[in-house]
């Protein structure tokens, strides 16, 4: 039989790479004799940079329907008779299918537009009776009721709802009322990412020509994140500061820390949100420092996970670069923008450290600010080591037991 994933922008965000890499091997694992099948934007691309991966890709008609299209455009091309008939042909397959796996990390949120797109193949799947298993998602919070019944539609219809941090959990328990055996808090999936060997990873920071005497820190930059709705700042006075955040924050780290920069482009879709672009721009604007270099090769997430782990700190805009630092106990600071960063911090640091290891947004965006909170970060980061190596272990069990309870929801 089929299992469809669902939930896969494209593996150009290797945060997506970082959740589908262990979700498919483990079902796998689970599934041995059914065909896991990937729904995505980026099919095409996703098929290349997955050739590896024991799983077919195919194009998520109900995200190219309605991703970077208006809803009149949307409305035009669900009447053209092939893309009627792609859609048609998909959701009847869904609806025959073993199981539909909805991933993502944070699809089901305010945060990145429309999540009907992500809804809709799981209610094709409910209309079919098959199980629909949502995991290891942050949830919410939203901003109107509308999107939150939406969610609550399908999730209360689900065979199985894990959720990755403590604050959605709360938040889905308490404020939407969903409770009940199926519904779990458990830990990201991408915990469970494996790096390459030690000598490839070394091999690979060799590569990159930084000064073997001085220590790494490692800065996941966001291109994207400085159009982050929900800012009190225009775009165009957020993206001014962001970048100039960014560039008083590699000098501290050079002049101040005696440190290597190494700059991680952990997103390289197109347009806005390529990464390598916006490593470039702060190399140049720091006059090509050798002390400054950016990991610009095609990296696999795995292999941007390793690198992270030689740094002494990760700065990380990115989240699953963040997961990719912690989950390797690397001490890491992240910058917050949405729920998600702080939930994943409670599982894993001190209490009296989680202001070493975040950030919000609006102070990163103050250079000041953010100088003095990547120094506190860089103080602390041996208390942030030693607590991460504590609660490592429990919280990859977590990560595990999604699909301990996967196999006992779908048998």
């Amino acid at each position: 039989m089929d299992i469809f994933v669902t939930g896969v922008t494209g593996m150009g965000n290797r945060g997506v790479e970082a959740l589908l890499t262990p979700i498919v091997h483990r079902v796998r694992d689970l599934y041995p004799d059914d065909d896991i099948r990937v729904l995505s934007r980026d099919w095409k691309e996703d098929a290349r940079r997955g050739a590896d991966l024991p799983c077919t890709f195919e194009p998520d008609w109900f995200l190219l329907m309605r991703s970077r299209t208006s809803r009149a455009r949307e409305r035009l091309q669900r009447l053209l008779p092939g893309r009627r008939a792609a859609i048609a042909d998909l959701a009847a397959r869904i609806r025959k299918a073993r199981v539909v796996i909805s991933t993502g990390g944070d699809v089901f949120s305010a945060d990145y537009g429309d999540q009907q797109r992500h809804l809709e193949p799981l209610e094709h799947a409910i209309k079919g009776k098959v199980p629909v298993v949502m995991l290891a998602h942050s949830v919410g919070p939203y901003k109107n009721d509308d999107d939150k019944q939406a969610w609550a539609d399908v999730a209360s219809k689900s065979a199985l709802v894990t959720i990755r941090e403590p604050l959605s959990f709360d938040y889905v328990t308490r404020d939407i009322g969903l409770r009940g055996d199926s519904v779990r808090q458990t830990a990201d999936v991408a915990f469970l990412l494996q790096p390459p060997p030690d000598d490839e990873t070394a091999a690979m920071v060799n590569y990159y020509g930084l000064d073997p005497d001085r220590p790494i820190v490692a800065c996941a930059v966001s291109r994207g994140i400085s159009r982050f709705r929900g800012l009190s700042t225009s775009s165009e006075e957020t993206s001014r500061r962001h970048f100039e955040s960014w560039v008083r924050i590699i000098r501290h780290i050079t002049d101040h820390l005696g440190a290597n920069a190494l700059l991680i482009p952990h997103v390289q879709d197109a347009g806005n949100n390529n990464d390598l672009l916006y490593c470039s721009e702060l190399v140049r604007a720091g006059r090509f420092d050798r002390r400054v270099c950016v990991a610009w090769g095609d990296h696999r997430a795995a292999e941007y996970k390793g690198l992270i782990s030689h740094a002494k700190l990760v700065i990380a805009e990115r989240m699953h670069a963040g997961i990719g630092a912690l989950s390797t106990a690397t001490p890491t600071m992240l910058v917050k923008y949405s729920v998600k960063a702080e939930g994943v911090l409670r599982d894993l640091v001190d209490d009296h450290l989680l202001a070493s290891a975040m950030t919000t947004l609006e102070d990163f965006l103050d250079p000041d600010t953010a100088v003095r909170e990547v120094q506190r970060a860089w103080d602390d980061r041996r208390s942030l080591k030693q607590s991460l190596k504590h609660s490592l272990p429990t919280v990859k069990g977590l990560a595990e037991e999604n699909f301990t309870l996967l196999k006992q929801a779908v048998p």
